[in-house]
Parts: C-alpha cells; structure tokens; sequence
C-alpha cells in the first residue's frame, strides 16, 4: 500500500518539520494512505488527484483546509464528505465532474442540520401546547362536573329546606339554654340584617338563614363544624361571600338559590 510518509511530505516541500505544511501538492502519487494528515493542522490546501484514496477520514483534523483538489480517486460515497464539517473554509472541493454535486451536498447537509433544530424546537412547542390544552380540557370537565352536581345538590337542599320550614314555629326554637352551643338554628324568614352573633357560635352544624337580608356572611368564619347552610334569598351580591367558609371543611351543602 503506498502511504503519505514523512519523508514524502518534506520532499515535496521546503518545510523541515511535516506537522507544519500550510500546502502540500500530493498529485499523481499513486497515494492510497493518507493518515499522517490527521498531524497536519496547519493544511490550507490540499492537492491528492490522480491517487487510489478511498476515505477522507484523515482529514477529520484540518479545520483550516481552504482548498482540497481529489479528482480522479476512489473515493464511492459523498458521505465521505462529512469529515470536512469541522473545515468551515474549505469551499473549493474538486471531485471531477461531482466538484458541484460535494458542494451541494455539503450545503444541503448544513440546511438539513439547521431544519432539524428548528424541527425539534417545533415539536417542543407542541408538545407544551398539547399539555396546556389538556390541562385545560380536565379543569374543564371538572368544573363541569362539580357544576352538575352543584345543581343536583341544590334541588336535593331547596326539597329539605321546604320540609324543614314546615315544622311550627314554637318547635324550630332551639331548647339549648346557651346560645354558644347551638348546633342547628333555623332563622328562616326573620328580617335579619346582622348576624355576628355566629362569630359566638362555634358548634353551629346547621344554619338556615333563608328569605332574610344579609349581605355578608363574615360572621361564619368561625363555624369551623358548619355542615349544612341554607343562604336561599339573601343580598349576598358576591360569591367570594363563600370564602368565608373555607375553615368548615364539612360544609358541603350550600343553597344560595336566586340571592
């Protein structure tokens, strides 16, 4: 096998040390090794026509190569070209009749690359939409969910309600001799205005305040063991009202109806 040697190299050339060419014309040395080019990293320019070379992979350390001439060699693939990608000079590449062809395909390599980036930034983008829009779609289902059950619940209560004002008036009055331990009242349809005395009323487990003429319901912020309230045709003009009752964990039935 006839290789590209030391002693070749410095012949061709005025240059006393190889490591250093800057350019070397190897043409028509019926050359097949190239290897000691992968030590040549200040080659510019290059000249291997008329040789037996099959791979340019020896030339993956050039990256100052300008000019490379290898027409007529043995080189079968253009993907033999991709050890020059670290070679951003090197422009003039001569392969014979495919000198425009390794050209173009070192550029369409180069847009290739660049598609690929912007492709999958493309997919990253997608792929955060598609999570937003499910996220979406499940707070969606949920609220419609609690919705329908909002409006199953609230028929269920407005049927209790009316069952509960039924009962004569002298037997809804609470018996407990403390106001401070009642745990249920019904003050349905009484003209109240003011209810802070529920800040007082720390076992209230059920509450009806219906058909009267609140607006607030701060006074409940401390019935942490409220379980069921009914607010049907009150002044209440706001739902953040309902904040209120956060600390009554229990507090699953609410009727605020047209209030």
């Amino acid at each position: 096998m006839n290789r590209l040697t030391e002693w070749l190299v410095e012949a061709n050339s005025k240059c006393s040390d190889y490591r250093n060419m800057v350019k070397l014309n190897a043409w028509d040395s019926h050359l097949e090794d190239i290897k000691i080019c992968l030590e040549m990293l200040h080659l510019e320019v290059l000249s291997l026509s008329v040789n037996k070379i099959n791979m340019l992979s020896s030339l993956q350390n050039c990256h100052r190569l300008k000019e490379l001439y290898i027409r007529k060699n043995k080189i079968a693939s253009f993907e033999e070209l991709n050890y020059l990608t670290n070679a951003p000079q090197c422009h003039f590449i001569s392969r014979g009749r495919v000198e425009t062809e390794g050209k173009k395909y070192l550029e369409q390599k180069e847009k290739l690359e660049k598609e690929a980036v912007e492709a999958e930034a493309a997919i990253d983008g997608a792929k955060k939409r598609s999570e937003i829009k499910r996220q979406i779609n499940e707070i969606t289902r949920e609220i419609c969910k609690r919705n329908i059950k909002r409006i199953d619940m609230d028929a269920e209560l407005r049927a209790a309600e009316k069952k509960l004002n039924k009962v004569p008036a002298e037997k809804r009055k609470s018996k407990c001799s403390d106001y401070r331990n009642i745990v249920k009242l019904n003050a349905w349809d009484s003209d109240l205005e003011d209810i802070k005395i529920c800040l007082e009323m720390l076992h209230l487990e059920v509450l009806s305040l219906s058909v009267n003429k609140i607006n607030m319901l701060s006074s409940l912020q401390n019935c942490h063991r409220l379980k069921e309230l009914y607010i049907r045709k009150n002044k209440i003009a706001s739902f953040e009202e309902l904040n209120y009752l956060t600390n009554a964990p229990q507090c699953h039935f609410i009727s605020r109806g047209r209030c």
